[in-house]
């Protein structure tokens, strides 16, 4: 399995790139890369092309092949590069640990198909934190091809397993300053314990 941080999208909400913004004294991506990186012998940063200039690492790139297409895009320009199975984590949520991508891949392990949170407080699935084999990648990117571009109604239609998490806090993810600011207090007050 391959590690993949995805970090290529609009951060409208933000009003800039949230990829870039600086989380443990590092960039939200590399935080979420160093992550994978305890994980996975090979990560990768699914981009967008004005990102490209601006990262400060070596690991490898897959630009995004369908911009503006939102996270299923990104997942399947993943899968037609890689060519494996993949963890997908997304660099604006922060206080996901190695344990709860772990417990992803042993579930993937145990079931097969495809692997991630559920949230009950929100009635959605978390696919930007999950783990996909080979062969529901291929059936996402049929269902790309032919014109959708819901996670959510792709995992609803496969009725994909609902793992609950052990920690609610940790899917909140980033998407305006005021999250930034609320999360990185929270990351400061479980770090200091």
């Amino acid at each position: 399995m391959t590690g993949v941080v995805l970090m290529g999208g609009k951060s409208s909400r933000m009003g800039t790139d949230k990829a870039f913004l600086k989380w443990d004294n590092k960039p939200l991506y590399l935080h979420s890369a160093a992550l994978l990186n305890e994980i996975f012998d090979e990560v990768y940063l699914s981009v967008n092309d004005a990102q490209i200039p601006l990262l400060t690492t070596d690991l490898p790139v897959i630009a995004d092949s369908f911009p503006a297409t939102g996270p299923v895009g990104a997942m399947v320009s993943c899968y037609r590069h890689l060519g494996t199975s993949v963890f997908f984590l997304s660099c604006d949520l922060p206080l996901i640990t190695s344990a709860d991508v772990r417990h992803l891949i042993k579930k993937l392990d145990e079931t097969g198909g495809c692997s991630m949170y559920f949230n009950e407080s929100r009635a959605c699935y978390e696919p930007v934190c999950s783990a996909w084999d080979l062969a529901v990648l291929e059936d996402l990117e049929t269902y790309f091809c032919e014109g959708h571009r819901s996670l959510q109604q792709f995992l609803k239609q496969r009725a994909a397993a609902k793992h609950l998490p052990f920690n609610t806090d940790r899917l909140r993810n980033i998407n305006t300053p005021d999250d930034y600011e609320m999360l990185s207090k929270i990351f400061v007050t479980v770090k200091q314990s």
